[in-house]
């Protein structure tokens, strides 16, 4: 469980958070609903870093560069997607027994026994299909050549010597041309365009993209308790759903391997990987994984109309888990409240309580939020000090004017009070 009760934090005399109660259970999915411009960020900021002093995991998936400062105040890990060497990733990689061959099925666990499979499946099949669906014939097709793939790996010899072949994309691609298309049956080659397969793979084994998905080991976040991926630059690209994926499963190796912690990732405003059923599998498996190892998921959006694109699997997830919900100011996007209704079962007396939030923004800044746990509603407020305000504000000019200022001092806490003393010479 993740429990937030009244924390303050101070720098010295400097008083800098004022927190509100808050209780996420393990397994829990909350979701935070808040048009832009209603301070999503600026709340989501100050959980994190309430929750991270109370010694909670935590990992952010993020648009924007949102938490580059309060991340830096905690020395946390900032991955920033226009690295490419931070976002490379090899899905072939997992875990070998004493003799050296891959386990590809998890036989200590029945219902996570094919979750690497699916996984690796869910990255090919976008590579394939991109916005096309793929049909159970497709899919269950290319399962048997990433099961086969395996095998090949396992039992193969490099030289004549006992090392195997390196799993990664490249090889699964020769294997393919080489190897599996030679074994299909008529049936299978004509409903298995592999042809067509292996073209639209050699921009990620042979091209422009060959980074991606070849790494020859996967970032090693397991003791890192405090980091923020920026997506920004990646969700810009063709290939963002493939990133997102990537970057959920080093979550969930870290998470497996992260005991007697408790966790949670906040997925804020990198949603659109999740309209794509062919993610349904995955995102299943990201649920369940929370569930069983001591974690909880936040999901943060501008407009609920998100979960009602999402293909009914992968909305019944969330809406499944989700027993927790904060609403934000909505007074300039009144036009929403019939959908937070209709999609989140708000009622309309809870709609009421959510059309009367108020908000302050000057010297002393406040902002009301709309909460429902269970079947429990509240109106909290949001108050932090100065400091906190300026670390919080992922306003494109505050967060730039800071980032001149940490590149002149060298210290976060040096820059946001340079940019207040600045602030307070303007008004003077």
């Amino acid at each position: 469980m993740l429990q937030i009760l009244d924390i303050k934090k101070s720098f010295g005399e400097l008083h800098v958070l004022r927190g509100v109660d808050l209780d996420v259970e393990q397994g829990d999915v909350v979701a935070i609903i808040g048009p832009s411009g209603s301070g999503k960020s600026f709340w989501l900021n100050n959980y994190i870093y309430q929750s991270y002093s109370l010694g909670n995991d935590i990992t952010i998936i993020d648009i924007g560069g949102s938490y580059r400062s309060m991340i830096s105040l905690h020395r946390g890990k900032y991955f920033d997607s226009t690295n490419q060497k931070q976002f490379a990733f090899n899905p072939f990689l997992c875990e070998r027994d004493r003799n050296g061959r891959y386990i590809y099925i998890d036989t200590s666990d029945a219902e996570a026994a094919e979750d690497l499979i699916k996984t690796i499946c869910a990255l090919l099949s976008y590579i394939w299909k991109q916005n096309k669906p793929i049909d159970p014939t497709e899919k269950a097709i290319l399962r048997k050549s990433v099961i086969a793939f395996y095998e090949y790996v396992n039992n193969s010899s490099v030289d004549g010597t006992n090392e195997r072949i390196f799993p990664n994309l490249i090889e699964y691609r020769n294997f393919l041309r080489d190897v599996f298309i030679s074994k299909m049956t008529d049936f299978e080659k004509r409903r298995f365009e592999i042809e067509e397969v292996l073209l639209l793979l050699e921009p990620y084994t042979d091209g422009e993209l060959s980074f991606l998905l070849n790494a020859t080991e996967n970032i090693d976040i397991v003791n890192d308790d405090l980091i923020a991926f920026d997506m920004e630059d990646a969700a810009k690209k063709e290939y963002f759903p493939l990133v997102a994926i990537i970057t959920l499963q080093m979550v969930i190796d870290k998470i497996k391997k992260r005991e007697g912690v408790n966790k949670e990732l906040i997925i804020d405003e990198a949603l659109d990987f999740l309209s794509d059923d062919k993610f349904g599998d995955f995102i299943a498996y990201l649920y369940r994984t929370f569930r069983k190892k001591d974690g909880a998921i936040t999901i943060a959006a501008q407009n609920v109309l998100f979960l009602k694109n999402c293909p009914p699997a992968i909305k019944d997830s969330i809406l499944i888990n989700c027993d927790t919900k904060v609403i934000l100011d909505h007074s300039s996007y009144r036009k929403e409240l019939p959908n937070l209704r209709d999609i989140l079962s708000i009622s309309e007396e809870e709609l009421v309580m959510i059309d009367s939030l108020q908000n302050r923004d000057d010297e002393i800044k406040w902002r009301e939020f709309f909460i429902k746990l269970g079947n429990e509603t509240y109106v909290f407020r949001n108050e932090v000090s100065e400091f906190a305000a300026v670390a919080f504000d992922s306003r494109q000019s505050t967060v730039v004017r800071l980032k001149q200022l940490f590149e002149e001092t060298g210290s976060t806490y040096a820059a946001i009070n340079r940019y207040l003393e600045e602030r307070r010479k303007k008004y003077e």
